[in-house]
């Protein structure tokens, strides 16, 4: 913490919020406790940066990348709207968490086999 007088923050979260920070703790190379992840996460967005959300920046990737030369013809002619691009970034999101979950379970000892 910054400095030793801090103050109780009672602040409630979604259950999809928690699996969120969750996620992210265990991506740290030491995984910190639920209130410092929400500490540190709270510092990152509040560092001065592009002023965009995650989600803005992937609808201008997304804009980008259409408007690349490179880019195949078939992405090109999706023509998808800001909901839709949205809604794919958010399943995107969602699918890496539950992958990530997924193999984590794998990984944890059973209590059958420790």
């Amino acid at each position: 913490m910054s400095d030793d007088k801090s103050t109780p923050v009672l602040v409630r979260l979604a259950p999809d919020q928690i699996k969120a920070v969750d996620a992210w703790r265990r991506q740290q190379s030491e995984i910190p406790t639920r209130p410092e992840a929400i500490r540190r996460l709270m510092e990152l967005g509040l560092q001065p940066g592009t002023g965009e959300s995650i989600e803005q920046a992937f609808k201008r990737w997304w804009r980008e990348l259409c408007e690349d030369d490179d880019t195949p013809e078939a992405l090109k002619q999706l023509d998808l709207s800001d909901s839709e691009i949205a809604d794919w970034f958010s399943n995107a999101v969602l699918h890496e968490w539950e992958s990530r979950a997924r193999e984590l379970a794998r990984k944890k000892p059973t209590k059958k086999n420790r």
